[in-house]
């Protein structure tokens, strides 16, 4: 028999944020591919020990943006499949890149305090 402590672990807001941009932005696409699968991965398992009601919260403040930002891009961009990067730099927020084959999507967000997120999204074309 193994005992296993229960361990407390708090989650990052900044990377709970991010994670959220990229799941929900992700649905938004034909077909995403990541490929910092790693980067990935720690911002997946920050994301589940975030509590499940601001989870919703980052859900519903990222799908909003989301349609805002879709609405104003040409219907191709949806139609199309991406390959995701994140990008981190010093002193910078993390940006996330949707590459498709004629553009970029670059998208970051940025965790003031509790309950205030802000986004900004930039298409360029390739």
């Amino acid at each position: 028999s193994y005992f296993i402590p229960s361990v407390n672990i708090k989650s990052n807001p900044q990377e709970s944020l991010e994670y959220a941009i990229y799941m929900i932005f992700s649905s938004f696409f034909k077909r995403t591919t990541c490929k910092s699968p790693v980067y990935e991965s720690k911002l997946r398992f920050n994301y589940r020990e975030t509590e499940l009601k601001t989870q919703y919260k980052l859900e519903e403040f990222c799908e909003k943006k989301a349609k805002q930002i879709f609405r104003c891009l040409p219907a191709k961009v949806a139609d199309s499949e991406v390959e995701v990067f994140f990008i981190l730099r010093e002193g910078y927020y993390p940006e996330i890149r949707f590459v498709g084959n004629d553009f970029i999507l670059r998208v970051s967000g940025s965790y003031h305090h509790r309950d205030v997120y802000d986004l900004r999204a930039q298409i360029l074309s390739k």
